[in-house]
């Protein structure tokens, strides 16, 4: 660039930047300060030098307009030049959904998957190479966990099917591949299968998290994935838009994917969320205080598609959807100009973005509330279709099974996060006021040292005595003390009460070791403190939502999950030995430059 006269830059903001696998290679003595480190490409550089910039704003790839629709909409502004096509039908061509109701996403296991999802992809692959075998396929998964189930279900369904195999070699060009978010930019297909995976688990729980999605720049590798079709695309899911809850979220890449479910399931782009915005009057809020005394959840100010609804009823049956709109003539409707956009063309455009509204006027409701309220009531049971209701054309007792599935609907479960649990703290009964501990029966500082252990478990010994001391009202723990104490906790594990190992103090028969949160003031923030099960715990569980990530990175995520402060070098250095220990174990497996699950390593490599 430095020896040219002119430069042209092209690339995508909006997709994925250079990654930094080659930061490392270049030796630390070498590096000098640089005032562009933090800055992710040379693009962006061009953008902050102020470069003269121009958008090409025609798309060739996408036979359907239906394929670009979505990126158009909620990456690039609309700038996009998109041609129709001539004809709206998708089950040929364009985007599709397929919800898969059984699928179970198996998380919190060795090996995060959702098998049942991965034989309805398979299986419509195997559909694809018998029927349609002229159009290149490939697939995406969001997790490596996820590609490599698909590619195992797959390559039984080949050896079952050998006559379709000459379908695996006949676009030389553009040859069938499954692949995950992380490594599928620049490649496009005619046919593209997209594979969630994440989703509803054996409980019916969903969790908000979607893998490398919920990281920052998660958008992009949705972007990436959502744009690789030529022709067709279909989205395989075990839930459905509605069930995303982006009340719980802050997650720009789950907004989006909200969006883009929803935009496969019902051709809508728009997506109701609420905005923070403040009560447009005090009869909406009077109004709202009244169906919240009802049982209604209720949002106020929602927007959808440049529209603000006064307020929304939330279903209970589906957090992210809503039953009804309700529109109240506060300050907004009074500022109105004209009749014709405040009413029929308003109510119009709203209820043809999928919305149910139902009008309340002050002057009625302060006549008589509780009718405007019946009326509410009613108009849920008229226009609120039940979770449970019938679909017509399907048969419940023979549910359809085909590669070519219609969207179903269920009453989905409560959903809840998979976070980190709060980190118990013991309340020990008896030391309250005790000042010499050698005076005490030894089998008291026992009884007080295996109540800490009971509800902590696992914990460090140092934690067990804090807790002794801090009941006590002692101010520090001397060398006499802290004997006393050792003693008492050797006879608890000599009697079998509980199990010590390198400093951590187990209760019997503790089961499997769970994350938990540390900003707790009163719970030590050393990372040595935390038992190497934990650590281990933690580790595998971000990896597995992030595909593969950088040692630095898991690291300062684990201290974030942990409810711990920066990453120090102290840190840095115990969490590096627990990792080497955890891939020693098998646990996870260094690919390069990341740490990927073991089960991944192959896929990886």
């Amino acid at each position: 660039i430095a020896r040219a006269r002119q430069v042209i830059v092209v690339g995508d903001s909006r997709q994925l930047p250079p990654t930094t696998f080659f930061d490392r290679m270049q030796p630390e003595e070498l590096e000098e300060e640089s005032q562009t480190r933090d800055i992710e490409s040379i693009l962006k550089q061009f953008d902050a030098k102020g470069a003269f910039s121009s958008m090409l704003r025609w798309h060739y790839r996408s036979r359907h307009n239906s394929l670009i629709d979505y990126s158009n909409h909620g990456f690039y502004g609309e700038r996009l030049t998109v041609f129709p096509a001539p004809h709206a039908e998708r089950n040929a061509a364009g985007l599709s959904f397929v919800h898969v109701p059984d699928g179970v996403y198996q998380r919190g296991k060795a090996r995060a998957r959702n098998p049942i999802e991965a034989q309805r992809v398979a299986e419509r692959v195997m559909h694809h190479a018998r029927t349609r075998p002229h159009l290149s396929l490939g697939v995406g998964a969001f997790s490596v966990a996820q590609m490599q189930e698909i590619l195992d279900c797959v390559e039984i369904l080949r050896r079952q099917n050998p006559d379709c195999e000459a379908f695996f070699y006949d676009h030389p060009d553009e040859p069938f591949f499954v692949k995950n978010l992380e490594n599928i930019q620049g490649d496009e297909r005619d046919v593209i299968f997209i594979s969630v995976g994440y989703g509803r688990d054996e409980n019916g729980t969903l969790s908000m998290n979607f893998g490398p999605l919920n990281n920052e720049g998660g958008e992009r590798r949705l972007n990436v994935l959502i744009t690789r079709a030529k022709l067709q695309c279909v989205v395989f899911s075990n839930f459905t838009a509605d069930q995303i809850d982006l009340g719980r979220t802050q997650s720009e890449g789950v907004r989006h994917l909200k969006a883009y479910l929803q935009f496969a399931e019902k051709g809508r782009l728009a997506v109701a969320a609420p905005t923070g915005r403040e009560p447009d009057s005090p009869f909406e809020i009077e109004v709202a205080s009244a169906l919240r005394t009802l049982g209604y959840d209720v949002h106020h100010q929602v927007g959808s598609a440049g529209y603000f609804i006064d307020l929304a009823l939330v279903d209970p049956s589906a957090p992210g959807r809503y039953l009804l709109g309700i529109e109240c003539d506060g300050a907004t409707y009074h500022s109105s100009r004209w009749a014709r956009d405040r009413d029929r063309l308003r109510q119009m455009v709203l209820e043809g973005l999928g919305w149910r509204i139902h009008r309340i006027w002050s002057k009625s409701w302060f006549e008589d509330p509780a009718t405007e309220l019946r009326k509410v009531k009613a108009s849920i049971e008229v226009t609120a279709i039940p979770a449970d209701a019938p679909v017509p054309g399907r048969d419940p007792a023979n549910p359809p099974r085909s590669p070519v599935q219609i969207i179903e609907r269920e009453a989905p479960a409560e959903p809840e996060p998979e976070e980190p649990v709060p980190y118990k703290v013991a309340e020990p009964c008896g030391p309250a006021g005790v000042t010499d501990f050698e005076s005490v029966k030894g089998r008291d500082i026992a009884t007080w040292l295996q109540q800490v252990v009971e509800v902590e478990s696992p914990v460090h010994i140092e934690e067990v005595m804090k807790r002794i001391i801090t009941a006590s009202g002692v101010s520090r723990m001397g060398a006499r003390i802290r004997a006393t104490f050792d003693e008492a906790l050797r006879d608890l594990e000599r009697k079998g009460r509980i199990r010590l190992q390198d400093n951590i103090a187990w209760r019997a028969g503790t089961p499997s070791v769970q994350v938990r949160d540390r900003s707790d003031p009163r719970v030590s923030n050393r990372i040595e403190h935390v038992p190497q099960e934990e650590l281990e715990r933690a580790f595998m569980m971000i990896v597995s939502s992030s595909c593969s990530i950088q040692p630095e990175d898991l690291f300062r995520e684990t201290l974030r999950m942990f409810g711990m402060g920066a990453l120090t070098q102290g840190r840095r250095d115990h969490l590096e030995s627990a990792l080497q220990n955890a891939i020693a174990k098998g646990l996870l497996q260094q690919q390069d430059d990341r740490i990927v699950e073991a089960s991944a390593g192959t896929a990886l490599s």
